[in-house]
């Protein structure tokens, strides 16, 4: 963290270099899957499947605890709402080094200093893809760097 502390559930805009790349909702530090107002992408693969699963360990460091439910000053980590953002039409963007994420509401903002694909203790990774289509460039999103536009 920055300054301030982001609020879960409020929105956060991505910019870098003072452009916004993207648009988020701010998810649980622990929060790992599945969503309680919508049991159609309950968490858990086997008996018993859970509404919500939450991290039982720190995904980026194993010798740590599991991340609180909220965020504080020296929070480590972000965690967006991946679900809001590969089901709902106003989220959209990409992260990279550097990027700053600023909460809509708490004014919380927060560098990026790694962009690392982690697993956590049982070997799940989950995220979402930005494909770069038309229809991401009207929202005025630039380009991820290395990427053409055709």
């Amino acid at each position: 963290m920055t300054t301030g502390t982001f609020t879960v559930f409020e929105n956060a805009t991505i910019e870098l270099n003072g452009t916004q790349i993207g648009y988020i909702r701010v998810q649980k530090p622990n929060h790992k899957f599945g969503d309680t107002s919508r049991p159609d992408i309950a968490a858990g693969l086997g008996s018993p499947s859970v509404v919500v699963e939450e991290y039982s360990v720190d995904p980026f460091d194993r010798d740590r605890p599991s991340p609180s439910a909220t965020y504080s000053a020296t929070s480590k980590i972000f965690n967006c709402d991946v679900s809001a953002l590969a089901n709902q039409e106003q989220y959209f963007g990409y992260i990279v080094k550097d990027a700053t994420i600023i909460g809509e509401t708490s004014g919380a903002v927060a560098t990026v200093t790694s962009v690392d694909l982690n697993s956590d203790n049982w070997g799940d990774l989950i995220g979402a893809f930005f494909f770069s289509t038309n229809v991401c460039w009207s929202k005025a999103v630039s380009a991820p760097p290395g990427l053409s536009t055709m």
